[in-house]
C-alpha cells in the first residue's frame, strides 16, 4: 500500500496553530495575575502605613464625632476589601488556566492513542462538554470533527506520519535556497525531481 495514496491531515500544524491562540489567552492571564499581585501587596503596604498612622487604636465603637477615626478604619476596610477580592480572582485565573493546559493534554491524547475506539471515545468526550471548553478550544474541537476521520488515519495505518512538519524541514533545509521557497508540498518537489530526471536522460543516455 503506498502511503503518497492514504489521507493523512497534519496533526502537527493543527495543535500549533491552536496553541497559538491559547498562549496569547494564557498570557494575558499570566500577566493579569502579576498585576494582581503587585496590586496585593501595594494595597497591603497601605493598608498597614494606615493603621500605623491611626496611632493607639481604642476599644470599642468608634464615635459618629471621631472623624479621624472613621476615615482610617474605613480606609483600612476597603484596602482589605480590595485585596480579599483580588487574591480570589487570582485563584480563579490559576483555576482557568489549569483547566486550559488540561483540555489541551486531552486533545494531545486523542492524537496520541494506540487504538481508533480509544482515540474516538477520548474525541467524543470533549464533544459532548463543548459548551463548557474555552472558546477557541470549542472551536478547534468544532472544526476538528468535520475531518477527524482524516485526522486519525496514522492511528490505523502505522506507517502514516500524522504530521507534514518532516518534510517540510526536508524542503527548508536540506534543498538549495532558489529551491525552498518554491516547493512547498510534496507534489511540487516530485514534479521537480521528475522534471530533474528527464533532462538529465535527454543529457546523458538519449543520442
Amino acid at each position: 500500500m503506498n502511503i503518497l495514496d492514504k489521507d493523512q491531515l497534519c496533526n502537527f500544524h493543527k495543535m500549533q496553530n491552536l496553541m497559538n491562540l491559547v498562549y496569547k489567552i494564557l498570557n494575558r492571564k499570566k500577566l493579569k495575575i502579576e498585576k494582581l499581585k503587585e496590586k496585593i501587596l501595594k494595597n497591603e503596604e497601605n493598608s498597614n502605613k494606615t493603621k500605623n498612622n491611626q496611632g493607639t487604636v481604642k476599644k470599642g465603637r468608634i464615635l459618629k464625632t471621631d472623624k479621624k477615626r472613621q476615615h482610617y478604619h474605613q480606609k483600612i476596610k476597603n484596602l482589605q476589601k480590595t485585596i480579599k477580592d483580588d487574591k480570589k480572582e487570582i485563584r480563579q485565573l490559576k483555576n482557568e488556566i489549569k483547566e486550559i493546559e488540561k483540555n489541551i493534554d486531552k486533545i494531545k491524547l486523542v492524537f496520541n492513542s494506540k487504538t481508533l475506539k480509544t482515540s474516538k471515545k477520548r474525541f467524543k468526550k470533549l464533544e459532548d462538554m463543548i459548551d463548557e471548553l474555552p472558546e477557541p478550544i470549542a472551536v478547534f474541537i468544532k472544526k476538528l470533527s468535520k475531518n477527524f476521520e482524516r485526522s486519525i488515519n496514522h492511528i490505523k495505518n502505522k506507517f502514516l506520519p500524522n504530521t507534514n512538519n518532516l518534510l517540510e524541514c526536508y524542503i527548508g533545509v536540506t534543498l538549495p535556497r532558489y529551491l525552498k521557497k518554491r516547493y512547498k508540498t510534496l507534489h511540487g518537489i516530485k514534479k521537480r525531481l521528475q522534471l530533474s530526471k528527464i533532462r538529465w536522460i535527454k543529457r546523458n543516455v538519449l543520442p
